[in-house]
């Protein structure tokens, strides 16, 4: 009996040396895999340390930090769920990611009236596929800025067309031509960008905040003069200018729009009234000031 016993804590004790012998082959393949690519970017790029988890199957990179001419990005921590089929070299058929404790510098004039020091950020991001449609999401939250939260669903979209594109056996112009929109939605918390921009655009026009709103509110209401239209366009924008709390924007076109359609429209001076009613957009101002999404 204590032989037996003996010998299935050694055999446990191989299965665990394994594990962790595979897990370390893994991460070393995929910093290799990381570092070729990263080598090719036109900026300096650097990372403490890398991980990978073979049980959750996720990888976590550290310390990630980004220059450029007129930037620096530094992402503390992020981590990527990934799919299962990432060995195969294949178009991941869903693929989430986290960041946590990032910072941006940007060095750019007008860029100051955002913040004086580094902006500080969380983000996640994330897409996956059913059957013939492609939904995803993006989430941040910035620090003395406000949250943000797009969401997306396309139609005519499927992963097998998606990896062929991503093998380079069609082309960007085919997606184009075959994706339709089929639902948007972008919400924003503020948490402080509206009023830097009021305070912004009242020092550059030698007047004050409530000036700024105001005038801000009569261009609204010039522009919407459709009764309908105003209802749902400009009434949640002039009360989003008084109490700048959380607005949400939602496109819900009565038809799924072709994203070729969509491209043609931001070439050309479309009519404003008639896209706002075709492609179904209305403004909301959120319960409570609060964003679900977030």
């Amino acid at each position: 009996m204590r032989r037996a016993l003996l010998v299935f804590l050694l055999f446990l004790g191989v299965l665990v040396s394994s594990y962790f012998a595979l897990e370390a082959f893994a991460t070393a393949k995929i910093k290799e895999k990381l570092d070729r690519r990263l080598s090719k970017l036109p900026y300096a790029v650097s990372y403490s340390d890398i991980k990978y988890n073979l049980a959750s199957n996720d990888l976590v990179l550290y310390d990630f930090t980004l220059n450029g001419n007129v930037f620096k990005l530094y992402l503390g921590k992020v981590v990527v769920d990934l799919p299962s089929t990432f060995r195969k070299k294949a178009f991941p058929p869903e693929l989430h990611l986290i960041i946590k404790d990032g910072t941006l510098s940007v060095y750019f004039p007008i860029f100051d009236f955002l913040s004086d020091s580094p902006i500080r950020f969380n983000l996640a991001g994330g897409y996956s596929f059913h059957e013939n449609q492609l939904t995803g999401y993006l989430s941040s939250s910035l620090e003395g800025i406000g949250d943000f939260h797009t969401e997306f669903l396309l139609d005519n979209l499927s992963y097998t067309v998606m990896e062929r594109f991503f093998e380079g056996r069609t082309t960007y112009r085919s997606i184009v031509n075959r994706a339709k929109l089929e639902y948007f939605k972008f919400t924003f918390k503020n948490r402080g960008l509206v009023e830097k921009f009021l305070n912004y655009a009242a020092k550059e026009e030698g007047t004050n905040v409530e000036s700024v709103k105001e005038e801000l509110k009569n261009m609204v209401r010039k522009g919407f003069t459709d009764k309908s239209i105003y209802e749902r366009i400009g009434k949640p924008l002039e009360e989003f200018i008084d109490n700048p709390k959380c607005l949400s924007i939602e496109v819900k076109p009565k038809t799924p729009v072709g994203l070729k359609e969509i491209e043609k429209l931001l070439i050309k001076k479309p009519d404003i009234l008639k896209v706002i009613d075709e492609f179904g957009i209305e403004l909301k101002n959120c319960p409570n000031g609060r964003a679900s999404s977030f």
